[in-house]
């Protein structure tokens, strides 16, 4: 297709076609040149192995969200989830053909900013009064 021809595109039609062929490979070449035998020819990847990382991120995410004190350290780990959860959706939108797991991304997107704006607001708060991130000193803040 005439989009996926312009040299600036060309990545992103072979990311998509990553998610969206998992049977066919992509020859991605330069324009006006000849097809050359072996030249760059990427594999698909099949939706189970990138569900499979999403699912190991998102583990890690949540490990880290149990374990862990540190306040910025579980920001990090509802970050990771958040990304894995984005992931997923992404690979689903592109299975079944549909925009609304990637519109629901730009939303999760969105508030996974406003809430790394928020949290790391009242991490710099939190120091400045007790200087320490722990989670066991917000205790002491109802005091």
């Amino acid at each position: 297709s005439t989009f996926c021809r312009s040299s600036l595109r060309l990545f992103f039609c072979w990311l998509e076609s990553l998610v969206v062929l998992p049977s066919q490979s992509v020859t991605v070449r330069p324009r006006n040149r000849a097809p050359r035998k072996g030249f760059l020819v990427f594999p698909a990847v099949e939706p189970w192995v990138v569900l499979s990382f999403c699912s190991a991120i998102f583990f890690v995410g949540l490990f880290g969200l149990l374990v862990r004190r540190n306040l910025i350290i579980i920001l990090m780990s509802i970050e990771l989830m958040l990304n894995a959860v984005n992931l997923t959706y992404v690979t689903f939108s592109h299975q079944l053909s549909s925009m609304a797991g990637q519109m629901s991304v730009f939303f999760i997107i969105v508030v996974a900013a406003a809430e790394s704006a928020v949290g790391l607001g009242l991490v710099i708060a939190m120091y400045r009064t007790l200087k320490s991130v722990d989670t066991d000193e917000i205790t002491l803040l109802k005091d």
